[in-house]
């Protein structure tokens, strides 16, 4: 892991450093120039930027005319469009979650079935980022598998972690960040026995005894996983995890992210990396209301909606039940298969009443998510332009560049 961070790091950060230094407006031209302006697309011929800001859009003859001093920045060809907004993610723990055990389904990871999720966890821990991570929590950390997708179309139960390791408590998440499996020790250290009863909002699996099978859903997975993490992750776990975050949202041309659900860490994390100037896109956080509540504060939640040094809170968020893919969501029809051990009209659960239920938005239309003179200067650069290319092949296109206020923080 520390190969990795020092040389993708540095990288990123020349890009940033080298763009930041030039006070000249830049000129956009040669490519598509898609503003997102309107119902159908619109195109310009040539942008220019100063200052972080959109000062110009229109004709490339017209800009050589209006500015002098410009730095010519020729697309070859290639499609310019706003940066993209997330909708809807969880920005700190895909930093955090990069340097766990990868058990997602091909083609992403491994996890294809049972035995690929033991022998590539085994294989982890022994890796680097392995040890770094055990020496840290002190726990075997792995993240991804979907049951539904496993040869075995079940959820791994204690007995097939059992085979990862006794000697540390051993927790996979569920590819849908709902569910998870450990192994013996883990239940044990938690102290999950037969006569454990289920927490609100969350299911413990259990054998023909009524001893937990190693499957947790919802509440009882995450009373036993965020405490770990809360009070286990230290400022270089902390730092990791936004460096490595960053660097996957940059380099897929996400220059706002969200992080929803932000747990007490996570606010730690990032509340750090605001006063040192370390975040270089912007990151709107939505505190747990049950788990984090005292981390809306002033200094970064903010009625006009500003950001302090790219950091900002832009609400709560509640959870009111969980996640169609883990079969915890809570639906108004049964589900068409149940899970294991679940009635036919099975329908999910709640895990907090409905009335309690909150709308989240960034509202940050006049900055964002359009070319707009005015308009802070967040790009995107694709190698192809998504609207004139077969549909089939929209999933090949690439990210060249991710342009931040100006500033290049990715570069392909």
């Amino acid at each position: 892991m520390t190969k990795r961070l020092r040389f993708l790091l540095p990288s990123v950060l020349f890009c940033f450093g080298t763009s930041a230094l030039a006070a000249e407006p830049v000129l956009y031209y040669g490519g598509d120039i898609l503003t997102m302006e309107g119902e159908k697309p619109h195109y310009e011929e040539a942008l220019v930027e100063s200052e972080g800001r959109i000062v110009y859009l229109g004709s490339l003859a017209k800009a050589r005319e209006k500015f002098d001093n410009l730095q010519n920045k020729d697309l070859q060809g290639r499609t310019l469009l706003p940066g993209f907004l997330d909708a809807h993610s969880h920005m700190y723990n895909t930093g955090l979650i990069a340097q766990l055990a990868n058990l997602l389904p091909p083609p992403d990871g491994p996890g294809a079935n049972f035995n690929s999720l033991v022998t590539t966890t085994k294989k982890w821990m022994e890796s680097a980022e392995g040890k770094f991570i055990i020496g840290k929590f002190g726990w075997v950390l792995a993240n991804g598998y979907d049951d539904s997708q496993l040869s075995e179309k079940q959820h791994p139960t204690k007995d097939v972690l059992d085979k990862i390791s006794s000697k540390y408590p051993v927790l996979i998440m569920h590819q849908s960040g709902h569910l998870a499996s450990v192994n013996s020790k883990a239940l044990e250290v938690g102290g999950y026995t037969k006569d454990t009863k289920d927490p609100k909002g969350g299911v413990i699996r259990r054998l023909a005894d009524n001893s937990p099978n190693g499957v947790l859903e919802e509440a009882a997975f995450f009373n036993l996983l965020l405490p770990i993490v809360a009070t286990k992750s230290d400022a270089e776990v902390q730092q990791r995890s936004i460096e490595l975050a960053q660097l996957e949202y940059a380099k897929n041309g996400y220059l706002t992210a969200q992080d929803g659900r932000t747990t007490a860490d996570a606010t730690s994390a990032l509340e750090r990396a605001a006063r040192e100037k370390s975040l270089f896109i912007d990151v709107v956080s939505y505190p747990d209301i049950v788990w984090n509540k005292s981390a809306v504060k002033p200094e970064f939640y903010n009625s006009d909606r500003s950001y302090v040094n790219r950091y900002r809170i832009g609400g709560v968020k509640l959870t009111l039940d969980g996640s169609p893919q883990g079969k915890t969501a809570w639906l108004s029809s049964h589900y068409h298969t149940p899970p294991e051990g679940k009635p036919l009209d099975y329908k999910g659960y709640p895990i907090m009443s409905d009335e309690m239920a909150i709308n989240i938005q960034y509202f940050e239309e006049t900055s964002k998510g359009t070319l707009a003179e005015g308009k802070l200067a967040d790009f995107v650069i694709l190698s192809n332009n998504p609207l004139k290319v077969e549909p089939l092949t929209i999933k090949d296109i690439k990210i060249v560049q991710s342009i931040k206020e100006g500033h290049v923080v990715y570069s392909n």
